[in-house]
């Protein structure tokens, strides 16, 4: 039952995020009726990527979200800098012994990590030249 309503929960919060609300509740002078997770719109949308797979347990909402406040919209390496922070934190629960009490619990926690080192790699790829993009 608990899945159940995990599920349902992440699944309104991403809808959310997402959907607009009815056209009446709207203000007049709002012209993006759809909240933004960040002011630079590639960014946004790669937000939603990481967010949609929290439906599955591959990701967390909360630090997604805290990841969104953290970047500078536009910097590129602050977007990998702030995913590569999350995925090293999000590791470290991983291994933490005081977690391993449920193999579900890891295994989402493990999941999140691939999650958050894609993000971090994502804009790489911009400079074929760049270091990083091997390091990951």
């Amino acid at each position: 039952m608990k899945g159940i309503i995990t599920y349902a929960w992440r699944t309104l919060v991403i809808a959310n995020l997402v959907i607009p609300p009815p056209a009446n509740a709207q203000s007049k002078n709002n012209e993006n009726p759809i909240i933004l997770l960040s002011e630079d719109q590639s960014f946004h949308f790669e937000l939603l990527v990481p967010l949609g797979e929290a439906v599955a347990g591959g990701a967390d909402i909360a630090p997604i979200l805290a990841a969104a406040k953290n970047l500078t919209a536009g910097d590129f390496d602050s977007w990998t800098e702030v995913f590569w922070e999350l995925a090293n934190q999000t590791k470290a629960q991983a291994e933490d012994p005081e977690i391993a009490y449920n193999a579900i619990n890891v295994r989402d926690t493990w999941f999140s990590t691939a999650t958050y080192f894609r993000r971090a790699d994502f804009y790489l790829h911009g400079n074929p030249d760049n270091p990083l993009i091997n390091y990951f």
